[in-house]
């Protein structure tokens, strides 16, 4: 019961008239149809209390991270309710003024997913907030996680923007993004960063955070051209098993074989198309043969050939290279591709193979189609294909 009337599908933490102590009691979180168990429901910066008390001298909306719709959210927002109005005052204080919000899912201690570290030591007056914001904010879960703001602060004055200022904000997030220790959650922020930053030179850029994986992309023979492009698409470097170039040979462009994981890469081809332990007795499978049979419900496969399981993962890269210089790609496909690929004669028993490209992490899959020793698992057998 609140307020003298009970509510159903409303949680709350019926000891307490504010659940999530954001200013905002239970009663009224009912009423502006935010959530009692969140401080922060659209996950804008500011607190469900904060918006609707108007603590901050604007009564804005807690269910929209960005009330006026002009692409910067309400806790960064000169003037949230005016979408007009993009000009910070000088009196505001510069922490405000947060980089941090790029980093802030890294910040436990912090009630509104806010990074108060960084600051830029200068006057923000004039200073001007590009980046895809609303994207990025919808990616907030339940509040548990703040959301992954890429926020650029880009000198605005009418000579455009400085080279000093776009060095401040590229040091500090150097810097920041330095101290994360997981490989693949670096290569995605560096991604976001550069997604926001077209004026960044992207290898020198990666080059400061992540020095090893540039030199091991390097003796790849990649191009500064490739490497730019899996900074950009957040490829997760350490994991790269091959390279395939691609296009022109003074600007090559690459497309990576990474290990991946059981949904795509080398793990998941190998687990589901050779050794069979990935989705077995999954319908419509098919699988490449080898010395050892893989067995499903008992009944083993029938195609052979002279290579072992492990013997199949230097073969397989290989024609994944073949299928895609097939195509004559310039670069590195920015969407899905699904390639048939058809031998002029049978290899080890398989005549045509698919390979599946994805725009982030490379070569998703590969999979043979025909053949001699090519079979299908359909209705709980193997058919031959």
């Amino acid at each position: 019961m609140v307020n003298g009337f009970r509510y159903y599908d409303f949680n709350s933490i019926p000891t307490k008239p504010d659940s999530d102590d954001d200013g905002l009691g239970d009663a009224d979180e009912r009423d502006e149809e935010t959530k009692a168990l969140m401080p922060d429901t659209d996950d804008d910066g500011w607190t469900d209390g904060e918006e609707v008390h108007s603590v901050y001298g604007f009564k804005t909306y807690p269910t929209m991270p960005d009330s006026d719709e002009d692409g910067l959210i309400d806790s960064i927002d000169p003037d949230p309710l005016d979408a007009g109005n993009n000009t910070m005052p000088d009196e505001w204080h510069k922490t405000e003024f947060i980089q941090g919000l790029l980093f802030s899912d890294f910040v436990s201690n912090d009630p509104r997913h806010r990074n108060e570290d960084f600051e830029w030591g200068q006057d923000i007056s004039q200073w001007a907030c590009i980046g895809s914001f609303r994207d990025l904010v919808a990616q907030a879960y339940n509040g548990k996680r703040g959301p992954q703001l890429l926020m650029l602060a880009i000198s605005s004055y009418p000579g455009g923007k400085t080279v000093e200022g776009l060095a401040k904000i590229e040091m500090n997030a150097i810097k920041a993004i330095s101290k994360i220790d997981k490989a693949e959650t670096k290569a995605i922020k560096i991604s976001h960063f550069l997604a926001g930053s077209a004026d960044t030179d992207a290898v020198a850029f990666g080059r400061k955070i992540i020095p090893g994986d540039i030199a091991k992309l390097e003796g790849m023979e990649v191009s500064q051209h490739g490497i730019g492009v899996f900074l950009s698409r957040g490829v997760n470097i350490p994991t790269v098993k091959k390279v395939i170039k691609v296009g022109a040979s003074d600007a090559k462009s690459a497309i990576p074989i990474v290990e991946g994981d059981l949904k795509a890469g080398e793990i998941h081809y190998y687990g589901r198309h050779v050794t069979g332990e990935i989705n077995a007795g999954q319908e419509g499978t098919t699988l490449f043969p080898t010395t050892t049979p893989v067995h499903w419900q008992g009944k083993a496969y029938p195609g052979t050939s002279t290579l072992t399981k492990e013997e199949w993962k230097p073969i397989l890269q290989q024609w994944a290279d073949e299928a895609i210089q097939s195509r004559g790609y310039s670069e590195w496909p920015t969407t899905y591709e699904n390639i048939v690929y058809t031998f002029t004669s049978e290899r080890y028993g398989v005549k045509e193979i698919k390979v599946g490209l994805n725009p982030k992490t490379g070569v998703a899959t590969i999979y043979p189609l025909k053949g001699s020793q090519v079979y299908k698992w359909e209705n709980s057998q193997w058919i031959l294909k």
